[in-house]
Parts: structure tokens; sequence; C-alpha cells
């Protein structure tokens, strides 16, 4: 009998994390096929909800009572800007240069500097892109800094000219795997909760 997974996440995670491994997972089973749906919104537990994928990746915070769910390697969150700023004071760069952040509801490059003690000091209005290769494009072009995860930033350091800034600290983003609780369960339902870490 033909079978679906489906697995919805923001994209740093799926990108290196989830559909590689998901897509491990559905190669050892000949009638099972795969369905990512990469949103970097926070509706990852509506979309559960809903019915319309079997797990999701989503902050802790947003699981549910009725959801069973597991805690995944934290992500790690790096500053960056365009290589060509790589030698220049950090101070500097913050004072002068827009962050550029997926939209207005996302906070995580004030979060992290923040966490630095350094939000005084990027005092002016954000660019904002709902794009992941456009928001690398952007910062790459030297049209401002903000942050990316460190698995991220790595795949695209070398092609997109990237800089890793502040001295390579990070900040730490919780993640956990969600999905609705099944009496009894395909293999493969095990097999990918196994596999995402």
């Amino acid at each position: 009998v033909e079978a679906r997974v489906s697995l919805t996440g923001p994209t740093s995670f799926m990108r290196t994390r989830g559909i590689p491994r998901v897509v491990e997972v559905v190669s050892r089973y000949s009638h099972l096929s795969a369905s990512f749906e990469i949103s970097d919104s926070r509706d990852g537990a509506e979309a559960l909800r809903r019915g319309e994928v079997q797990f999701a990746i989503i902050p802790p915070e947003l699981v549910a009572k009725e959801m069973d769910s597991k805690l995944l390697k934290a992500e790690q969150y790096v500053l960056v800007g365009p290589k060509k700023w790589a030698h220049r004071p950090l101070r500097e760069i913050l004072e002068n240069e827009r962050i550029i952040d997926f939209d207005p509801s996302d906070t995580t490059s004030y979060r992290y500097l923040e966490k630095f003690k350094l939000r005084h000091l990027a005092k002016r209005q954000r660019h904002f892109v709902n794009n992941n290769e456009s928001l690398l494009e952007m910062f790459a072009d030297g049209r401002g800094f903000g942050v990316l995860t460190r698995e991220f930033a790595e795949m695209y350091s070398n092609k997109s000219q990237l800089a890793v800034l502040n001295e390579n600290r990070t900040l730490e983003n919780r993640l956990a795997l969600a999905w609705y609780p099944r009496s009894q369960p395909p293999k493969y339902f095990s097999d990918v909760i196994a596999a995402l870490k």
C-alpha cells in the first residue's frame, strides 16, 4: 500500500537536517513517498493540527499537550555579513548598517544582539525578505547583516561570500519534533522520529 510521510519546518533545519534524514528513511521503503513543506513562519503546529503534515519542527513552547514530541539538537545562530566586512569593527557595522530579517515578526537578530549586549547599537530600520536565497544574496551584496544557523551559513559561505562576525559567538535556538500519537504507528513513522535529531 502506497504511503506518504510529510514534514514541515524552517528552512535552516529542513535544508541541513530534515530533508536529508527523512529522504534516507524513505529510500528504505519502496512504497513510501515524502512531502516537505519549508516554512519560516511559526505555523508548523497549526499545520500539524489541521492534519496537513504528520511531523512539524517547532519551538518547544508551541508543542500542545495532545501532541507527542522530542527535543532536537539546538540550532546555533551566528551573526553574518558579506566577506568584505570581515575586518570592519563590529560596533561600526552595527551602528551604520541595517539588519536583514525574514519579516517584522522575526526577532532572532534582536535576540542575538541582546544576548551579547549589542542591541542598543543597531538603531536603524531593518530590511525584510521572506526568502532565504534572497536573504543570502542581500548579505553577500553588503546590503546588511543578520543571523543564520551555523550549519546554513557554512553551506553557503563559499558560494555567497559570507563572513561570520562577532568572533563566531552563537545564540542557541531550541527546536522540537512534534507529531500526534498513533496507537499502532507504521515502522517508517518510528524510523522518521529516530532519524531526526
